[in-house]
Order: C-alpha cells, then structure tokens, then sequence
C-alpha cells in the first residue's frame, strides 16, 4: 500500500489528467472483454469434455492478454505467468513401451495426451482462471464498467437534456466518471492479479484471514456444485450408453465403453475426494487375464474353441464385467447423478443467481443513474410479490436489496453442506463394497505373505552364503594351519609360531567377518541404544552432509525398528549411489500411533518406485507392518522419501 501511494505522488498532474481522462475508454474495452469471458470459459469447457486441448491453451491466451492489459491500464504491477511447467514427454522402458501409472502403452501418442491433460487439469492455475473468467462480467460491471456509463449518461444529458437543472448535472456526471476511472481501474487491476498472477500468500492476520478463507471456501463451493451439475449431463448421456451396451444385439462393445465411464467416475472420485475431502476407493476388481493356448493352439471359452484368442478376451472381459457390482452400481450412480447433482446445484444457482443478479444487482449502479437510466431496477421486485404476496406493502427500493442479500448469503452458506451431502451420495455408490475390501484386504495379505515369505529365504540364503564364503573359511584355513603347527613344533619352532601369528590373525577376521554378520542381521547399537542412536550412527557412515532429526519419547517393538533402521539405511544407500546429493536430512517422529520417518536430499531428483528400483523392495519390508512408502521426487529434485508404520497395541514408544 506504501509503494502504491508513493507512486501515485510521484505521478504529474498532467499525467493523473491523461489517465482520469483515458480510464472511462479503458474501462469500456476491458467490460467488453469481460462480456467475452464466460462464452469462452464454456467453449473451452465444452472441449475439454470431448478431449480436446486447443481451446484449453487459447484459454491462456486470452488470460495473457487480461494480464497484459491489467499492467498496463490499471497500475498493478506485470503479472507473470503462474503455470506450472509442460510435461516432458514419456520415455520408454527397457521394453519399448510407455508407462502412465500402471498401464503400458506400445506408442507415445496416448501417454502424452494423457499427461497434457493432467497437467492442465491439476494446475491450481487453471482452476483460478475460470473462477476469475465466471465472475468476471459481474466484477468488471461493477468497477471499470461504471466510469464510462457515468461520462455516457453525462454526455446524453448534457446534449438532449430537458431542462437547465438536466444540463447542468450532465458535465458533473462526466465528471464523476473520469474522476472515479482511476480508483476503479486499480480495484480491477487487483481482482485480475488476485486470480490470473502467481499465487502469494495473503498478508491477512486474526478475523480478517478467518472470513477471507470463509468467503473462499463458500465461493469454491458454489463453482464447485455448478461445475458437478454441468458434469451431470455427461453421466446422463455415459448411463444411456451403458444401457445401449447392455441391450442385446445393440453391437456396443460393453468391456470398451466402461472404460469411458469408469474413466469418468475415476474423475469424480478424485474431485470428490479434492473438494470434500471424502476419498472414495476405487471398487473395481482386476480385468481377466490373456488365456492360455490349448497344445493344439486353439482357446476355449466355455465349449467353444476358438483359433483365436480375441473371442476368448472379449467374452471373458464381458462376462466380467456383468458380474462386477461395481458395474451395476456405477450405472445407478450414473442415471441418478442429474437429480442428485442438478438439484442442489440450480437451489444455489436460485438464490445465488436471482438474489444477487435480480435483487441486488440493479441497485449497486443503476439505481444512482435512476433519474437518466430507463431500466426498471424493481423489475426482479414483482415476480418475488406475486410468489409471496405478504411482500407486496413493502417498498421495493429498501427490501429488494436486503432480501438479495440474505438470498445470496443464504445460496452460499448452503454450498458447503449441499457439496458434502453430494459427496456422502457418491460415496454410498461409488465405494466398493465389504465384500469386495474383503477380497482386496485377503489379496494383499496374501502378497504380503509370499513377499515376507521371499525375503526370508533371501536373507537365509544371504546369511548361508556370508558364513561360507567369510567366518567359515577363514576358520577352515585356521583348522589347517593349526595342523601344520602340530607337524612342526618339534622340528621347527619357528616356522610353527609363525603360522601360530597367522592362525590368530585369521581368527580375528573371522570374527569380524561374524560381528558383522550379526549387525546386518539385527546390530547391537539397535538393541542396546535404541533406534534414535542407531539412526544416528548410520548417518555418521555416510560420506554426506546428514542431518538427523530423531524426536521418539522411547522405544518401539523391536520388529518395527528393526525394520526402520533397514529402511533409513537402504534410503541412505540409495542417496549416495544415485541421488547426487550434497546433503541429507532423517526425520524420525510419532505421530497418531504410527512411527514415521523421512529421508531429503538435493539431489537430482526422478526416483520412481515403479520403475522397479530399491523402492520397491523397501514397500515390501515395510507391508507386513502395515507400512506405506511415499515417494516425492520431481526431475532436479529434491527429494523426499516418506514412510508410516502403525504401531501395534503395546508397542507405543514411552
């Protein structure tokens, strides 16, 4: 605010002259662009809904253009561009082939769309864009809109007015205009740089900050319901589809079409999950596997046999499809999404649309102008007295306002819990079912199993090979030379205290070589410090800046730090062979009964555990405790490698 009024002073009065006289013209255009604004946004939405991206991108220029104009004409200073960075295009694997999560794909085309479309859609940018290009109209009316109606209204008066009063009010109005152009102009520039510029932090302390995020949830509330009833019409149109599919004869590929649809709901899980904070877990169960060749090369399918194994995929996929009820439960979530999500949407739409726009509107602006403006301003006031005649004694000019007001707080308040009822709605339907978090919960024990089950005999096989290649020959050589000892001591005594020499030097390797075998089993400064000072003592071996952070009030079940110390030890290994890194911090804290820890390094970044590195070895040592492994790691880093394990009942440290 300081620097605004310092170079507002430094302005010359010629200057603050040009620009008062300049802004009712700046204003007009910027109304005009405004207008321009929601037809865009619903292009551009359109689009997205059938897949394309074009108009998605010319959104931004048109948002360029907004920024340019905002630093230009309205004091603020230049607005950079606040998008994320475009993705890179995927790499293949050792295969040939393209990964987008789970899936693999043969060519690039499809990954890269798909990553263009998460970009855009996950921009926080974005989503600020088309509140701004939604409000727009309704904010610029009301700012840089107003000079130039006053000047207009000034100069029709001043040409056409009927009487001496008329003419004389019309200069003062034109007047009025260019003297509030500036002041405007600025409130504009704010608005735009508040959503288009790059996302700050707001400098709002105490109350101030409490209703400024009030006023910030109700409002993404009521984009929020809007944006899932206009979604609505797109689950009418994928349910009719799904019947279609399901008719007989109808030749709709039913396993290739709910892929579309299962897509979609996908979609509103997460935004289910981003804006209620209600996460839905998918309910699906995997797709059936390829079938197998009979030894003659055929594939059967029931007591059919087929030269081909495409007839025997699309069957089986059909087959499970139909017997999802995941299927059936997302075809009724579907055909009901309309009334469940047009309903609260067009109530807040009503008492938002017509108390703001019909009631309250008029009277911001055209009221003041009311003595050289033909609107009616009460014209929203009858429809609403012959809907509730008790209205009808009551001046409009006092009460229209009061009840827009209080209709528009009233559509805003509402949001928030309209936005979560619809959200507890989709999850009743769209959640998978007990039976089938049953079967996912026996599935994942029994990959839990076979993984402990695997890294048991590796560290068997491990151990056997360490004592056999280490402590077990070195005492074998000592066994010989305590032989040849035997055979010389009589003979040649100093030959055989020679060898003597060298039998004690073998048997202190050896039992190095078993004390170290040990620690990597289970090391002594775990079980006799606890796991705070073993953490400590790893972060001295690495040859990096390291910095731990251990805050525990005692110890844990020893199972569960054994498995921590392992794991903070891999992920140090792993920073020093891979990462890059200057420096490292471990964390270790509890947390809501569970023993949780990181790793950060400044390294290069791009580690991914799908890729089939360390980390997912270190997601199985961790999965028969319940533990999760999450993994933070842009390309040019940093780095952050997060882990949780549930501390069972008893094992809480302290």
């Amino acid at each position: 605010m300081a620097e605004d009024v310092t170079t507002r002073a430094a302005v010359p009065a010629g200057g603050r002259l040009a620009a008062a006289a300049l802004a009712p013209a700046r204003g007009a255009v910027l109304a005009l662009l405004a207008a321009l604004s929601p037809p865009v946004l619903a292009v551009s939405f359109l689009a997205a809904l059938c897949g394309l991206l074009a108009p998605a991108l010319a959104l931004r220029r048109f948002a360029d253009l907004a920024r340019r104009l905002a630093a230009a004409w309205c004091g603020v200073p230049p607005l950079a561009r606040p998008y994320r960075p475009a993705p890179a295009p995927p790499s293949p694997d050792t295969e040939g082939r393209f990964r987008i999560g789970s899936q693999l794909y043969r060519t690039a085309s499809l990954p890269a769309y798909l990553r263009r479309v998460e970009w855009l859609a996950r921009d926080p940018a974005t989503h600020r864009e088309a509140v701004w290009l939604a409000l727009n109209p309704a904010v610029a009316a009301a700012t840089v809109l107003l000079p130039a109606a006053l000047v207009v209204a000034g100069l029709a008066l001043t040409a056409a007015g009927p009487d001496l009063l008329a003419t004389a009010s019309g200069p003062l109005l034109a007047v009025a205009g260019a003297a509030c152009g500036p002041a405007l102009l600025t409130a504009y520039g704010r608005w735009t740089r508040a959503l288009l510029g790059p996302r700050t932090a707001p400098a709002r302390t105490g109350r101030a900050e409490a209703l400024w995020r009030g006023a910030v949830r109700h409002g993404r509330a009521v984009l929020r319901l809007w944006a899932a009833a206009l979604l609505a019409v797109v689950a009418a149109v994928l349910a009719a589809g799904t019947v279609l599919c399901l008719v007989p004869g109808a030749g709709w590929p039913l396993a290739g079409y709910l892929r579309v649809s299962r897509a979609f709901t996908a979609l509103r899980r997460r935004q289910v999950a981003a804006w209620t904070g209600v996460e839905i877990a998918s309910p699906y169960t995997p797709p059936p596997q390829a079938p197998e060749p009979r030894p003659d090369g055929t594939y059967r399918a029931g007591r059919t046999l087929y030269r081909s194994p495409r007839p025997v995929v699309r069957l089986r996929r059909y087959a499970w499809a139909l017997r999802s009820p995941a299927t059936w439960r997302d075809l009724l979530w579907l055909a009901a999404e309309p009334v469940a999500a047009l309903l609260p949407g067009a109530a807040v739409a009503v008492l938002v649309g017509y108390g703001f726009l019909g009631l309250v509107w008029p009277w911001l602006w055209v009221v003041p102008l009311g003595p050289w403006a033909s609107y009616d301003a009460a014209a929203a006031w009858t429809p609403l007295t012959e809907w509730l005649p008790f209205l009808r004694p009551l001046p409009a000019a006092l009460f229209s306002p009061l009840l827009g007001t209080a209709a528009t707080l009233a559509g805003c308040a509402a949001a928030p819990r309209l936005l979560a009822l619809h959200a507890r709605w989709s999850g009743l339907l769209l959640a998978p079912t007990p039976a089938v978090l049953l079967a996912r919960r026996v599935d994942a024990l029994r990959e839990q199993r076979d993984d402990t089950t695997d890294a048991q005999a590796a560290v068997l096989r491990r151990i056997e090979r360490d004592l056999h290649d280490g402590a077990q020959a070195s005492w074998v050589a000592v066994g010989m030379k305590l032989d040849s000892v035997e055979h010389l001591m009589a003979d040649r005594p100093e030959e055989a205290r020679r060898l003597l020499g060298e039998a004690r030097e073998g048997l202190a390797k050896g039992l190095r070589e078993l004390r170290h075998l040990v620690r990597g089993i289970h090391p002594p400064v775990l079980a006799e410090r606890g796991l705070g000072d073993a953490v400590r003592a790893l972060a001295l071996d690495v040859p990096l800046e390291v910095e731990a952070v251990v805050e525990l009030p005692g110890r844990a079940d020893p199972a569960v730090e054994s498995a921590v110390y392992f794991t903070v030890g891999e992920l140090l290994a792993n920073v020093v062979k891979h990462a890059g890194a200057g420096r490292v911090r471990v964390e270790l804290w509890l947390e809501d009964e569970a023993l949780t820890g990181a790793v950060c390094d400044d390294g290069r970044g791009g580690a991914d555990p799908e890729a089939g590195s360390g980390l997912a070895g270190l997601r199985s040592r961790l999965a028969p405790f319940d533990g999760v492994l999450t993994v933070d790691s842009p390309p040019g880093g940093p780095t952050r490698v997060e882990f949780r394990l549930p501390l069972r009942l008893g094992s809480t440290p302290g």
